[in-house]
């Protein structure tokens, strides 16, 4: 994470006014300066990354899994956007050609501490932030937990779609839609 570093979040959870305050602001800083990273890295990336990026925001939404395949450089994430009483919220589908052959070297994992307040074994995987950058040839799309992991999704290019379950386990809680067969 180059804006929304693992640092920066754990001095604005500190208890302390006087470091979280200012990290505060430095945070409110990273979003004006990451849309502006991100207006100019737009106009470099594929037209099916451009379009992944109009879609809702990941903050708070919940890390459903990652899964590479074995045979070919693909991976895909799955994410649960923030919903509210009532609605669990929509899924997301991220499908990344990365940038090994194997699916599973691009993707990258980091334990952080960021001075998480309170219990939060319920919610391990609530997305914080998430960024796009560049590396060189490739880019990279990065996802913070709020239980400290950090991802690293390096890409060749992705696509993003809003999907809908239509058969998923009840234990997910995403809830079955009535399914009309022919």
């Amino acid at each position: 994470m180059r804006f929304f570093t693992p640092e920066l979040l754990k001095r604005c959870r500190s208890s302390g006014r006087a470091e979280a305050e200012p990290a505060e602001a430095e945070w409110d800083a990273a979003i004006d300066a990451y849309a502006r990273h991100l207006k100019a890295l737009r106009r470099d990336m594929p037209i099916a990354a451009r379009r992944a990026l109009r879609l809702p925001s990941l903050h708070d939404g919940e890390l459903l899994g990652y899964m590479g395949e074995r045979t070919a450089p693909r991976a895909t994430m799955i994410v649960r956007l923030e919903g509210h009483e009532g609605d669990p919220g929509r899924l997301v589908a991220f499908r990344y050609l990365t940038s090994t052959p194997d699916g599973k070297g691009g993707i990258a994992a980091e334990h952080h501490d960021v001075g998480a307040k309170g219990d939060i074994s319920k919610h391990k995987s609530r997305i914080l932030a998430d960024e796009f950058d560049s590396e060189g040839d490739v880019f990279a799309h990065s996802v913070m937990l709020s239980n400290g992991l950090v991802f690293r999704v390096r890409f060749r290019d992705v696509s993003a779609r809003l999907v809908e379950p239509f058969l998923v386990p009840e234990s997910l809680g995403v809830g079955l839609p009535d399914l009309a067969l022919a």
